[in-house]
């Protein structure tokens, strides 16, 4: 079994929030997205009340729409794979 170390950490700097991708060497941006997206469906699942992972799971894809498709938003991204 090989195992895939994947994290995120946030710098908040002049009311903005700056997200940095914290992977092991080796581990491609497609294996990492697996691996937060897995990570975030495990955290919706510890909700034990359905209708509230529900109402989770929609304002996480409401943020996500808002985000990626908002010309400001990542303007300023980069992405580096080692």
């Amino acid at each position: 079994m090989e195992k895939l170390y994947v994290g995120v950490h946030a710098e908040i700097k002049d009311g903005k929030i700056f997200y940095y991708l914290d992977a092991a060497n080796g581990v491609s941006l497609l294996d990492a997205m697996s691996v937060l997206v897995g990570g975030l469906n495990l955290t919706i699942k510890g909700i034990e009340n359905p209708e509230e992972q529900y109402k989770i799971f929609k304002k996480i894809v409401h943020h996500m729409e808002n985000e990626l498709f908002n010309d400001d938003s990542f303007k300023d991204l980069h992405v580096v794979i080692q």
